[in-house]
């Protein structure tokens, strides 16, 4: 099976999928990661194909001020990539059997569907999840 993963954010959406791509290439799957543009020596040492996203989410993270800031900081930044999402992901998953995305993946459920390819939704922090459905132990 060809997967694409698209971890669109930062080492924490990044480094987890890039893990992943690891397991799935173990168990004979093809993997192809459409990632921002300062993780592409990472991804290539790791041996995947990339399709760069764009640049980092970096200038998210280093917004000062308070949470309004930081939120209007986000949304400033996907708004200026995300043509940018939509190609680099068309590419990417141009031969894909699915797709796998993380938190911040907002193309990746139309390309799937436009493919006709499932979507999944990849949470790298368990305490984001249905505590009901998916207790966290230990």
């Amino acid at each position: 099976m060809k997967i694409t993963l698209a971890p669109f954010g930062t080492a924490s959406d990044v480094l987890p999928m890039i893990a992943l791509g690891r397991i799935l290439h173990s168990r004979g799957h093809a993997v192809t990661i459409c990632a921002p543009e300062e993780f592409r020596s990472r991804i290539y040492k790791s041996g995947f194909p990339m399709f760069s996203s764009g640049k980092t989410y970096r200038k998210y993270l280093e917004c000062e001020g308070d949470f309004e800031d930081a939120t209007t900081s986000l949304v400033s930044v996907l708004d200026e990539d995300m043509a940018t999402h939509f190609v680099a992901l068309r590419d990417a998953t141009r031969d894909a059997d699915a797709v796998i995305g993380s938190r911040l993946q907002i193309a990746g459920p139309s390309l799937a569907e436009q493919h006709g390819i499932p979507y999944l939704f990849a949470i790298h922090t368990p305490g984001v999840g249905d505590h009901d459905l998916f207790p966290i132990f230990g």
